[in-house]
């Protein structure tokens, strides 16, 4: 590795100092920091002089001490990309990219980290998940309201599910009533965190009356229509000495209505911390509120209902084609998460590459050679990622004609979308083709619909299971003269007792809220009726078998 001249190093000190990134130089005979730049000062909390000297590890905890191994690591990727965990000086944790390319400062052979500070991305993700996962829990809640025909039980589920979902530490249900002509409330549901105490048995909190108890102001805010929210330290006297025995800090607290009778009120606590409860969750309660006085001790509510949705399956039954496309478009989330996972390797090699370039280039060691290598990297890694949009786009525009086309392209095809997304879930695909020109004659997108629905139903059974060794097998055969496609895997199989209903319109094994019901009962249809063919399940001693019978159109 070359020295830098004087005029090199000017160059490389003006660039170090004025990114907007954090930057960090590292020894890599110790592990010490040698130099940082403004914004590192800035991130991380220290002065320059007290991060200067001080080991790595005191900002990456994940770093073991072992220089050696860090800088082998580096020499052998072809990224020198590290997405890890840093400390700041007052403790806060920031999650981080770290690009990293070895330099030579001084005779010393250097570590040159620059840093992205991602939290905020991160934040953004996982508040997203949150706000997906509790409209998954809402639309769990209104079809237990609506199927569950023993109320008590339905609120019970509904309660736990919500305490499973929701950051929150209880969940509970007041009813009202009165009681020697006095206007009282009493605890009826109750779901708390594991280390929350119980209070559906605690008789304080039994024909508990509003004016009695100190509490009328919450039934004068009910009547308006209004909520309960806010720090328990700042309630009125009466009402913190409920509400701090149950060691609640914070809570939030919405009426419910049932036909213009104030019927009791419904609520969530904080036992853990003071929080301002926000806008999402205000309206997740009132969602709950008007959800639970729906179905209200209705009654034959559910004959009424069995006889719409009979109604209902009659009429989307007769709209068939529509149906494919619904069950195309259920896929288009699989297709793009898919596509997500395919393009990120590349855009990390092609990003990594701008920066290595950009800084050889700053520091005048830039030569043609690497300016090539680095083109022609560039452009394959661009050459992928087209050739995915096109798979993709050929997928989603429907084929205008039935014509001839050879199935070792089509599962080619599904691989190149669906291959990388496997891989990340440790899933190995083995593809077996006894017969490279075998073909057919149809429409090639409603057959690749069909296998794409297979294997993304047999990626999500292996969510359910611990396996070090999971796989998915296809085999394209030739079975009297017919074209056959089997995919088999290994991810537990399909209950005994559930066999016979897998192919039934809107039935579905996977939790509420995360399957249409639709993917089978489209993909026999299609084979049906699209290629004078057939789907076959078959249990195997670990998984499951589907031969999909490819006859063609007639």
């Amino acid at each position: 590795m070359q020295l830098l001249t004087a005029e090199e190093a000017n160059n490389y000190k003006v660039l170090f100092d004025n990114m907007n990134n954090p930057g960090l130089v590292i020894n890599t005979n110790n592990g010490l920091i040698v130099d940082v730049n403004k914004s590192a000062v800035e991130t991380y909390g220290y002065t320059k002089d007290e991060l200067i000297n001080l080991p790595l590890f005191d900002i990456n905890p994940t770093y073991n001490g072992d220089i050696n191994s860090l800088l082998k690591r580096i020499k052998n990727s072809t990224q020198n990309r590290f997405e890890t965990l840093h400390l700041k000086k007052d403790g806060t944790k920031i999650n981080v990219i770290v690009n990293t390319s070895i330099i030579t400062l001084k005779e010393t052979k250097c570590f040159l980290s620059i840093v992205t500070d991602v939290t905020d991305n991160i934040q953004a993700q996982k508040d997203l998940k949150y706000h997906r996962d509790t409209l998954q829990t809402i639309v769990f809640i209104l079809n237990e309201l609506i199927i569950n025909k023993d109320f008590n039980s339905s609120v019970k589920n509904i309660l736990e599910k919500i305490i499973n979902t929701l950051d929150v530490d209880r969940v509970y249900v007041f009813e009202n009533n009165y009681f020697n002509n006095d206007l009282v409330c009493s605890q009826k549901f109750e779901s708390t965190k594991e280390n929350i105490s119980v209070q559906l048995n605690n008789p304080e909190l039994q024909n508990l009356s509003y004016i009695g108890a100190g509490i009328e102001r919450w039934k004068e805010k009910f009547q308006e229509g209004l909520c309960i929210e806010g720090l328990v330290r700042d309630f009125p006297e009466p009402e913190r000495k409920i509400l701090e025995p149950q060691n609640i800090k914070s809570t939030i607290i919405m009426p419910i209505w049932y036909e213009d009778v104030f019927w009791g009120f419904i609520g969530f606590d904080d036992c853990s911390y003071e929080r301002i409860w926000n806008e999402f969750e205000k309206d997740i309660l009132k969602v709950l509120a008007s959800s639970f006085i729906s179905v209200l001790r209705k009654e034959n509510y559910f004959k009424t209902l069995e006889a719409k949705v009979q109604e209902q399956i009659k009429e989307l039954r007769s709209q068939e084609g529509k149906l494919i496309e619904q069950s195309k478009l259920a896929q288009m989330g699989d297709m793009v998460s898919m596509i997500a996972h395919q393009w990120r390797q590349p855009l990390n090699a092609i990003s990594a590459t701008g920066i290595n370039l950009s800084l050889l280039s700053s520091m005048g060691m830039l030569e043609p050679q690497k300016i090539q290598e680095s083109s022609e990297f560039i452009q394959d890694q661009c050459q992928n990622m087209s050739q995915t949009i096109d798979t993709f786009m050929n997928f989603v525009k429907p084929a205008k004609e039935s014509k001839p086309f050879r199935l070792s392209h089509t599962i080619e095809a599904i691989i190149q979308i669906m291959g990388t997304q496997l891989t990340n879930h440790s899933i190995h695909v083995d593809v077996k083709v006894t017969n490279e020109n075998i073909s057919m004659v149809g429409y090639e997108d409603l057959l690749e619909q069909v296998i794409i629905n297979i294997l993304a139903n047999a990626r999500d059974a292996f969510e359910d299971i611990e396996s070090a060794d999971k796989f998915i097998n296809i085999t394209i055969d030739m079975k009297e003269n017919i074209p056959i496609i089997v995919i088999e895997d290994n991810a537990g199989g399909i209950p005994e007792e559930i066999r016979d209903k897998i192919f039934n319109p809107y039935f579905t094994t996977k939790e509420q809220g995360k399957g249409t019901g639709i993917g089978l009962y489209m993909s026999m249809d299609i084979m049906k009726k699209s290629f004078n063919g057939d789907l076959i399940y078959t249990a195997t001693q670990n998984g499951s078998s589907f031969e999909i019978v490819c006859r063609g159109r007639e």
